[in-house]
């Protein structure tokens, strides 16, 4: 029962590390990432919502990405789109854009 519980706290510490070190890095991306991303596909009147650095894996980005970006924005039709968010890795992985 001991090396149970051991085991657990290891691996708690491990999945705190592991995330905190991920928003550290995540936390280095300026939002000016995704806005360039996003006008660069062809979007307009771009907002950005929401920034998430923790666990952005479990988000619908890569392993290699750190912080994702809730992005509202226009598209080249004129209709404005809700769904899309912008992964992006640090420091030398670039932006993506993804949608829900």
């Amino acid at each position: 029962m001991d090396k149970l519980v051991l085991g657990l706290l290891v691996l708690c510490l491990f999945i705190g590390v592991a995330g905190g070190c991920s928003a550290v890095q995540g936390g280095m991306v300026n939002q000016q990432v995704a806005v360039d991303a996003m006008q660069g596909a062809g979007f307009t009147d771009i907002q950005i919502v929401d920034k998430h650095t923790v666990f952005v894996d479990l988000q619908g980005c890569s392993a290699e990405d750190v912080v994702k970006f809730d992005v509202t924005a226009t598209n080249s039709r004129g209709e404005r789109v809700s769904n899309a968010y912008v992964c992006a890795g640090w420091p030398f992985k670039g932006a993506t854009i993804r949608y829900r």
